[in-house]
């Protein structure tokens, strides 16, 4: 399964959040991003972008998230 991490005290809005999960799964990539809204996102997990499904995603510092 994949996994990754993103810390939420750097997540403000839907854009910031996005932003984090492409730095993560594209580190290598800083033009790297799969759409930019959920509906897009939605269809990377289900499609493998992230690796073969299913992919599991961590938020650290959730509770900071607005």
């Amino acid at each position: 399964m994949e996994k990754i991490s993103i810390d939420g005290s750097d997540v403000a809005d839907l854009a910031q959040l996005i932003a984090a999960i492409v730095r993560c799964i594209a580190p290598d990539d800083p033009g790297a991003y799969f759409g930019w809204d959920l509906h897009s996102f939605g269809d990377c997990l289900r499609g493998g972008w992230l690796g073969v499904p299913p992919c599991e995603i961590e938020v650290r510092n959730a509770e900071h998230m607005c």
